[in-house]
Order: C-alpha cells, then structure tokens, then sequence
C-alpha cells in the first residue's frame, strides 16, 4: 500500500506515518523506484487499535459543565 493511501485512510499526516514506521507500528518494505510499501495487514490493525481505544475520562468531563 502506497503511503498517499495509508495517510488517507488513516488520516495522519506524513510526519506522524514517519515516526509510526520508526517506532515499528508500521512494517515497510522499499520498492526499487525508492518508495515504500506498507503493509496492509499493519494499517487495519492501526485502525482497529484506533476506533476500539477508549475515550479518556478527562476528555468527557469539559462536556458535562
């Protein structure tokens, strides 16, 4: 997966993607031309972390003033 697509799937910006694949979230293989490939088991695995993450407690108490 390309990471035009990874970042509009995800929602990322570049910088943020960068530092997800140096921390290891994301595994990258480099193509010949010099791009990356992403794997596209490691992006739906990033997105069902995402939506299944719980809301912080602190977050939803500005709501209830």
């Amino acid at each position: 997966m390309k990471a035009k697509e990874v970042l509009k799937l995800t929602g990322l910006s570049r910088s943020h993607l960068s530092r997800l694949v140096k921390s290891g979230v994301f595994s990258v293989s480099k193509k010949p031309n010099g791009q990356y490939d992403y794997k596209v088991d490691d992006v739906y695995e990033y997105l069902v972390r995402l939506a299944t993450m719980p809301i912080k407690n602190h977050l939803c108490a500005s709501f209830d003033q």
